[in-house]
């Protein structure tokens, strides 16, 4: 009994349902930006995460839940910069890296995200179902 539950305890942490968001802050030399604050909001509970870049400049979410998120990316003497519609399936990997232009922070750049979501991060395949009921 004590076997099954390790293994089935094993299985659930290892069970996935969210994507991945991670990427680098850079300056438009490509000089990479330590702490540096990103921010994701998932745009349908307005629920918000914010991480800092480390050293190099990267960052990384884990485990984000399914959803359409906004991005914004802040740094001391730099222009902020806003991504909007990044879209996180089950298991996805999605790289979004900021160039910050020279600035003050009172203007922000807004990218908006339209193009369909291509996966070039894992070869994993995968497929979302989207069931009505």
């Amino acid at each position: 009994m004590r076997i099954l539950a390790f293994f089935m305890l094993g299985f659930t942490a290892w069970a996935s349902d969210g994507g991945r968001l991670l990427g680098t802050v850079s300056d438009p030399s490509g000089t990479r930006i330590p702490d540096a604050t990103v921010r994701v909001t998932e745009t349908a509970t307005s629920i918000t995460q914010t991480k800092v870049t480390d050293g190099q400049g990267s960052y990384s979410f884990q485990n984000l839940p399914v959803g359409r998120y906004d991005v914004q990316v802040d740094a001391v003497g730099f222009k902020s910069i806003r991504r909007t519609g990044v879209i996180l399936d089950v298991d996805s990997k999605v790289v979004v890296d900021a160039q910050l232009d020279i600035g003050e922070r009172n203007e922000t750049i807004t990218v908006s995200e339209s193009a369909t979501h291509v996966e070039t991060v894992d070869t994993q395949m995968g497929e979302v179902i989207t069931v009505n009921k």
